[in-house]
């Protein structure tokens, strides 16, 4: 439990920035909930559309008085805020196809997304959104767990923002 739990959640916090960060398909809190505790800063929401998992997120985040989490039970691609995230995180989501597309709404223009992956399978490399690359594969070590890990960051494509001049209407690349 600690060491393919909980430092496997903490090991990525060098590489999170911003003050709003969602924790995508949460589960049991991981990596959310320890995050959040260690950075008592940043602003953390935690997404699962398992109501049964959401009431046990709820109840540990009002045992262990974790004010910088709110717990929202739906699934990610019909979650819609104001408020978008610097970071979106992911643990055992899916592909990263999905996890790209289910939160790509949800993710600030300059935000990145994080997959925590254990294998890297090249076909899921090649398969995310073409409006999205992969900034790096950063492979993470966990004293006392022999399992590979890694952590890949995936941002929108800055080469391919448009920006719309309110007067005359035209598209600029």
């Amino acid at each position: 439990m600690v060491y393919g739990h909980l430092l496997d959640s903490l090991v990525i916090a060098p590489y999170l920035s911003g003050k709003h960060l969602l924790d995508v398909g949460s589960g049991a809190g991981l990596p959310g909930i320890p995050l959040a505790i260690m950075r008592p800063e940043q602003k953390w929401t935690l997404i699962d559309k398992n109501n049964k998992k959401t009431r046990f997120l709820t109840q540990v985040v009002a045992e262990l008085n974790v004010t910088n989490v709110t717990v929202i039970h739906d699934r990610t691609e019909h979650f819609h805020t104001k408020e978008l995230f610097d970071n979106i995180v992911s643990r055992a989501f899916g592909s990263l196809n999905f996890f790209v597309k289910t939160t790509a709404h949800l993710l600030h223009p300059h935000g990145m997304l994080i997959a925590m992956k254990g294998k890297i399978a090249k076909d899921e490399l090649e398969n995310i959104p073409k409006d999205f690359v992969i900034k790096d594969i950063i492979p993470l070590e966990i004293i006392g767990l022999t399992a590979e890990r890694h952590i890949i960051r995936i941002e929108k494509d800055q080469s391919l923002s448009v920006r719309v001049d309110d007067e005359t209407k035209e598209y600029h690349g």
